[in-house]
Order: structure tokens, then C-alpha cells, then sequence
């Protein structure tokens, strides 16, 4: 007889169909068990690559090969869609003097493909590439970091507004005046507060050094 259930433990776990029915056989197992796990569809769209996948920090990097490779990914999951109530895996056990003798055959077709584990893949895939490209995106944010303290140390310098700023607590006020009229010529968004400091102190030095210049 056969009947479903779920085994609550597993004692020796065959590897062989045959050699389970032998023992069912040779021990005249009147009662075999059987657990089927079918394919459902929450585990397909589970698995489905999306646009917050492809908009991963690292993704970006390579983002139009890896769009090909997910929407060639997604086609595979859905084709697995006509076999939505198909077994999985089955799992056929029973009891003989208080052990519990199990098989268990699985259908690895039905399983759909993991993203994280295919995404991990596509990453080690293009890691010397994001690397790169990763790199020059670095020396690029620091290129306009640069010129953007040096745009702000060069708009102070000719403002005449902030020469009459003679404390430190004036030109700060100064400033952050500006960085706060949404007309404003500089943007102190992005950069640290020490740094841009720094940089209102040295465009100071410099108006202090060119008018002593100017009247020698």
C-alpha cells in the first residue's frame, strides 16, 4: 500500500530505486510512504531577475551585457512554466523495526536556477572589467571633486562681496549664504565641511597676500 506523508526523520538514506524495493521486498513492507514536492509558480517569479537586480551597485558597471544575459535567464524560468504542478522530487520511505528506510529521486529540469547564484557567476564573469570600469569612474568623481573646490576657491577670490569678510565666522556665513540661493554659482553639496572650510581660509590668504602685492 501506498500512502503520502512526510517524514518526520530520515534514518538511512538509499541511493539505489532498486535497492529500496529489494528491502521492501525482502522485508514484506506492507506500507511505503511517498512526498511529492511539485514545481510551483512562486518559485519561478521568485527567481526572476528585475530592475532593481540590474540596478545593483556592481551591476551598473556592466549593465547592458548583463540586461542580455538576464533577459536570456528570465526566457529560460519561463519556459519552465508549462511544467507549473510537475514533481520535483518524490520521496518514498517506510518503517522496519523502528528505522526509517528512505529514497528520494529528484527531477533537477524542475528546479529553477537561482539569481543570486547566477548573478554571483556574472560578477566573478566580468570582475576584471567592473574593476576597471570602476576605477576610472573613481578617478573621474575625484577629477570633478577637484574642480569644484577649485571653482569655489576661485569664485571667493573674485567676489568682492567676501573680501569685507574679515573673521573666519563671517566668511563662513558668507558662504553658506550662497550654498543656500538656489541661484547660487557654487554647490557645496558633496563636499565635507573641513574641506570646503580649508578652502574658503585659502582663497582668504590669497586676497590678503594680492592686496599686500598691490600696494607694494
Amino acid at each position: 500500500m501506498l500512502l503520502p506523508a512526510f517524514p518526520d526523520r530520515i534514518d538511512v538514506q538509499l541511493d539505489d530505486y532498486h535497492d529500496f524495493l529489494k528491502l521492501v521486498t525482502l522485508w514484506n513492507v506492507s506500507v511505503v510512504f511517498h512526498c511529492v514536492q511539485r514545481l510551483e509558480e512562486t518559485e519561478i517569479n521568485v527567481q526572476m531577475i528585475n530592475d532593481d537586480d540590474l540596478n545593483r551597485r556592481l551591476l551598473k558597471y556592466v549593465k547592458e551585457k548583463f540586461s542580455m544575459e538576464a533577459k536570456k535567464f528570465n526566457e529560460t524560468l519561463n519556459r519552465l512554466r508549462v511544467h507549473i504542478g510537475e514533481e520535483q522530487e518524490i520521496t518514498l520511505f517506510f518503517a522496519h523495526e523502528g528505522i526509517v528506510y528512505c529514497f528520494e529521486h529528484s527531477n533537477n529540469e524542475m528546479y529553477p536556477e537561482n539569481k543570486e547564484q547566477f548573478i554571483q557567476s556574472l560578477l566573478e564573469q566580468y570582475e576584471d572589467e567592473i574593476t576597471m570600469l570602476k576605477e576610472k569612474e573613481t578617478d573621474e568623481h575625484l577629477k570633478l571633486f577637484r574642480q569644484r573646490v577649485e571653482h569655489l576657491r576661485s569664485f571667493l577670490i573674485e567676489e568682492k562681496e567676501f573680501h569685507n569678510c574679515t573673521n573666519v565666522g563671517a566668511r563662513k556665513a558668507f558662504v553658506r549664504n550662497l550654498d543656500n540661493d538656489p541661484n547660487s554659482p557654487i554647490d557645496l553639496s558633496g563636499i565635507p565641511s573641513g574641506i570646503w572650510h580649508k578652502t574658503v581660509e585659502e582663497a582668504w590668504e590669497q586676497i590678503k597676500l594680492l592686496k599686500l602685492r598691490s600696494k607694494t
